[in-house]
């Protein structure tokens, strides 16, 4: 079966062109029909087969992914723990945006107003408060995440603490302007003490973002290929029915005919010339004397019906010693 079958691609073209020999069309037809459904359903499970492999890849990938972030927070919380300093949603500590805040009081003169230089860390600790809402629902208490964002939220729940405590303290304080400025001096030399470790944490923030991006891109393409992996289509497309040439393939009357013709006229003229070279006779002078050196005497003309009888002349010049008959 395999040596009357007969696949290609078209030239120029992304088209498989497939052709079985059979003694009928139908049954051609068939065989045809079954070999193109038997390559869709064999391309079909090889595409599903590839996507799977490639999905539980990528699982793999994102779960080593996760668990990576998992370490990454723990240690970005742990060292906020440690140096009690906790990066806002614009990447600044909070004893910059303090400084900042001092900073534009003591250039416009104005009184110290430290409610607002607390809202910073407040708004982030609502939000840590937010989020832990949220992922509580879905995940355990002991899970990495969870475990992260509170000990997170218990650093920045410190820093509040202790933003409320100078607030506190600094509206009991003088409020004139060389008090402020003898605040912004103390402020800047903490910010410019802590600088090292501020950027320290600043690096493994953006070792969590990174982690994190790198899980999330790997989960989405997990479940993209697992998706793929359950498609029902193998991405080829059935050109109409199998098509069955009126003519027959073989056998091919005129070219059979025209070529028994020819080896014909072939045969006979090989062995009209085999039989010449093979069975040789003198038929005129010239045969005569090209065969041999014996001098000719007479020619014998061929008899006649009529008289049946032959007639002997001598030629007007002779050689001597040589006859010629008319």
């Amino acid at each position: 079966m395999a040596q009357r079958t007969n696949a290609k691609v078209v030239s120029g073209s992304n088209i498989l062109e497939i052709s079985y020999t059979a003694g009928s069309p139908d049954q051609a037809r068939a065989v045809v029909e079954t070999l193109r459904q038997a390559y869709l359903d064999s391309t079909l499970a090889d595409r599903r087969d590839e996507a799977a492999r490639n999905a539980g890849w990528y699982s793999e990938q994102a779960e080593t992914s996760r668990k990576l972030v998992a370490v990454a927070e723990a240690a970005k919380a742990a060292y906020e723990k440690e140096t009690g300093i906790v990066l806002q949603a614009d990447q600044t500590d909070v004893d910059s945006s303090r400084l900042r805040a001092l900073a534009g009081q003591a250039n416009t003169g104005a009184t110290i107003a430290m409610p607002s230089m607390s809202s910073a860390a407040s708004l982030q600790l609502a939000q840590i408060d937010a989020q832990l809402g949220l992922v509580a629902k879905n995940l355990g208490p002991n899970h990495p995440e969870v475990v992260s964002l509170k000990a997170q939220r218990t650093t920045v729940a410190s820093v509040v603490a202790q933003e409320q405590s100078a607030a506190r303290a600094a509206v009991a304080a003088s409020n004139t302007l060389g008090a402020l400025q003898a605040a912004v001096q103390s402020q800047k030399a903490v910010v410019i003490a802590q600088r090292d470790k501020v950027e320290k944490l600043r690096s493994l923030q953006a070792e969590v973002n990174l982690r994190r991006t790198q899980f999330e891109k790997t989960a989405a393409r997990a479940a993209e290929l697992t998706q793929e992996s359950l498609v029902a289509d193998s991405g080829i497309t059935a050109m109409g029915s199998a098509m069955v040439p009126q003519n027959p393939k073989f056998p091919n009357k005129p070219l059979i005919m025209g070529g028994a013709l020819g080896l014909g006229l072939g045969l006979g003229l090989l062995v009209a010339v085999l039989t010449e070279l093979l069975h040789r006779r003198v038929r005129s002078v010239e045969d005569m004397a090209t065969c041999t050196d014996v001098p000719l005497l007479a020619v014998l003309a061929a008899p006649r019906k009529e008289k049946r009888r032959f007639s002997m002349t001598v030629p007007a010049r002779l050689k001597p010693g040589k006859l010629a008959a008319a």
